[in-house]
């Protein structure tokens, strides 16, 4: 996945094969093909309930629909508790994310799936493509034509697409059913339908920027 960020539980990551040789820790982490960016820091923080709502239903879509994310899943369900208690002086300098409360959801994976999505109320974008509500805050529906492509932009806060349909081409990297497109706040991205079929996704934003100056 694409940008590097130091996200909420990058340092918790780093923590998966610190106090160990370099050989030892290219070999863990083609093991398990940790990439230590924004996609592996945001599984993780989808693993100890740490994301914001809309995030967490786009994680759990990634998960439901694509082997890469119930496989990623798996591991830090099983890694991530393993990591708080390997070492607790190292939790003294490093903090986890905290598990928070979960909101009742007014959608979830579940009725994202369940959604007839002929059905729905799509409106017309000034982008080119085309948003429908998804009756969770912070989130929509995506719509993209062949040949339809979103001029390029960014965000102040973090943003995840999950291909429900079809194909998205962001910046020359394919994204097929349950496949996830992260950006990063502030990271410019330009998604395109991908060949020759309509593409539609289901897109979050966080709440709030990661952006942190200390």
């Amino acid at each position: 996945m694409r940008g590097l960020l130091q996200y909420k539980s990058q340092p918790l990551i780093q923590m998966a094969t610190s106090g160990v040789e370099h050989s030892e820790r290219k070999q863990f982490s083609e093991r398990f093909g940790l990439n230590y960016e924004i996609y592996d820091a945001f599984m993780l923080d989808h693993a100890v309930g740490a994301l914001d709502a809309g995030l967490r239903v786009a994680a759990d879509l990634h998960v439901r629909l694509s082997d890469e994310g119930s496989d990623r899943a798996l591991f830090w369900d099983v890694v991530g508790g393993a990591l708080l208690e390997r070492d607790s002086s190292s939790l003294s300098a490093v903090k986890p994310p905290r598990r928070r409360r979960k909101p009742v959801l007014r959608a979830s994976a579940d009725t994202i799936l369940d959604t007839d999505l002929d059905r729905l109320k799509w409106k017309n974008g000034l982008s080119g493509a085309c948003h429908a509500r998804t009756g969770l805050p912070h989130s929509h529906f995506m719509r993209l034509e062949p040949g339809k492509t979103v001029p390029a932009h960014s965000h102040s806060a973090m943003e995840a697409t999950v291909v429900l349909q079809g194909a998205l081409d962001v910046d020359g990297e394919i994204f097929n059913v349950g496949g996830i497109a992260l950006g990063a706040p502030g990271e410019t991205h330009k998604p395109a339908a991908a060949g020759n079929t309509q593409c539609v996704c289901f897109v979050a934003r966080g709440e709030r920027p990661f952006w942190r100056l200390t």
